[in-house]
């Protein structure tokens, strides 16, 4: 693993976040992420490490710079991807402290991206906080019973509904068989909780689909007759699940793993405050819903504003598709423009142009070897950068792949290339954790709850190795293992 990352042909960005398992072992987890020589994004877990002691931010550093120092390529380091929680501001600057030290160019403000994701789902969180529906923390903790609120009660009885039809086999049997009769697919009903991303909103699209099945049962028992929604407060379910949907779009445009996503954070910020503001405008049905989406919005604008690392810029303006159109097309103003142009001129200057020679003045050349030199030199200076600002867009279709027009187009704009390599591995969310922390569940279950945190460790990262391993394995290799 030392060797794979030593020969990636970039610089490595990172994942960090904790996880405590089942049997309540914490540990960090680190996943590290780059593009190989084929522009294949690559992503795999670096280390699982096992936390002594209480998560505070010298501990982390501590514990991230081992595992750096362990592979040896802090060198390499780009940026790191980190929820939002206080303790990662101050361990992003106990990692450019050490960084310093060591004469390693690494920047909290410019290397620090924050987890789209969990700004989404805080912004979520607040909103139903604001019309007093949101979830419980785990279904252990869904209450039995609920008082309602205003028109928006509705969806307090709806989950209740839910948790008592769930809650009995025979109540699932009979959903089932109102499914069938109704001609709808028989799919169970679902059950919001706020650990879970966006899952009110797939609580309430899975009710609408089920909405005759789910008004029969409830009519066909006494305690849950009172439950069911009527006409106009499914209206205000279906109002209310079109709004949370915009949000679950967004997470699944920036949780993928297939392609790069930090180029279309800031694009989709922007395109959620507007929406937002487009829905207190329009909608009035429910005035209790609008303010709250008011300061949903507002909260939204905060943590965007924290979003000001320089590689949210640099992605943004090194997508073909996007380059600087986007920040004048949607008035963001001269000085804006001005910056973003700057933040990716300034990375590309200090580090990706090579250093250059001395010329040679053409009354000096004396030979035709001293002309061609002269010549290759003056080839290599022109401005890579502004040639590909000046270029046409790339077209914006689905089938559109950013790594593989920057592979085809790597000998046009060798140098930008290099910053197209480096920054598009950036993830945008700590989705990678994430998964990492459901292997995690899966493998400590109820049959090995007694592994140790050592023995833990081994196998997840062993299991993401291997798994790299045989997937970008070359043939020959393939065959031999």
């Amino acid at each position: 693993m030392r060797s794979l990352l030593h020969e990636a042909p970039g610089k490595l960005s990172f994942t960090v976040d904790g996880w405590t398992s089942p049997a309540t072992h914490a540990f960090l987890g680190i996943t590290v992420h780059w593009i190989d020589e084929q522009w294949r994004l690559r992503e795999l877990l670096l280390d699982f490490v096992p936390l002594c002691g209480s998560h505070t931010a010298e501990n982390l550093t501590s514990e991230f710079i081992a595992t750096c120092d362990k592979f040896d390529i802090l060198p390499k380091i780009l940026a790191i991807t980190t929820d939002g929680a206080s303790t990662n501001d101050a361990f992003l600057g106990g990692v450019e402290k050490v960084c310093s030290d060591r004469g390693i160019a690494f920047s909290k403000k410019d290397g620090h991206v924050r987890c789209g994701a969990h700004v989404i789902n805080n912004v979520v969180q607040k909103l139903l906080s604001q019309i007093h529906v949101e979830a419980a923390e785990s279904e252990q903790e869904c209450p039995t019973s609920d008082s309602q609120v205003g028109s928006l009660g509705c969806v307090k009885r709806l989950r209740r509904l839910i948790i008592k039809i769930r809650a009995s086999p025979q109540r699932r049997e009979k959903l089932a068989r109102q499914c069938e009769l109704a001609g709808v697919p028989q799919l169970e009903a679902l059950l919001d909780v706020r650990t879970r991303w966006n899952s009110t909103y797939k609580m309430l699209d899975r009710a609408n689909q089920l909405r005759a099945p789910l008004t029969t049962v409830a009519a066909s028992e006494t305690d849950l007759r009172d439950l069911a929604p009527v006409d106009e407060e499914w209206d205000i379910l279906a109002e209310i699940c079109e709004l949370l949907k915009v949000f679950d779009d967004a997470t699944k445009a920036i949780c993928a793993s297939e392609y790069p996503t930090l180029a279309d954070t800031i694009p989709l910020y922007n395109a959620l405050i507007d929406t937002l503001k487009d829905f207190t405008e329009e909608r009035t049905r429910i005035q209790m819903l609008g303010s709250a989406v008011g300061v949903a919005r507002k909260k939204l604008c905060d943590k965007y504003a924290k979003a000001d690392a320089a590689a949210y810029l640099i992605t943004t303006i090194i997508d073909p598709r996007v380059k600087l159109s986007y920040y004048e097309q949607e008035e963001w103003g001269e000085e804006w423009v001005r910056e973003a142009k700057s933040a990716i001129k300034g990375v590309f200057n200090s580090y990706y142009v090579p250093a250059q020679r001395e010329e040679v003045e053409p009354q000096k050349a004396r030979s035709f070897t001293a002309m061609r030199a002269y010549k290759y030199r003056r080839v290599s200076r022109r401005n890579e950068l502004q040639e590909y600002l000046d270029s046409p867009k790339a077209d914006c279709t689905p089938e559109f792949d950013v790594l593989q027009w920057w592979h085809g187009n790597s000998s046009a704009y060798p140098c930008l290339s290099r910053v197209a390599r480096d920054y598009l591995a950036v993830p945008s969310t700590s989705t990678p954790a994430e998964r990492v922390f459901s292997r995690g569940a899966e493998l400590v279950d109820e049959r090995r709850a007694s592994l140790g945190a050592e023995s833990v460790r081994k196998c997840m990262c062993m299991q993401s190795w291997v798994q790299d391993a045989h997937r970008f394995a070359r043939p020959v290799e393939s065959q031999r293992n």
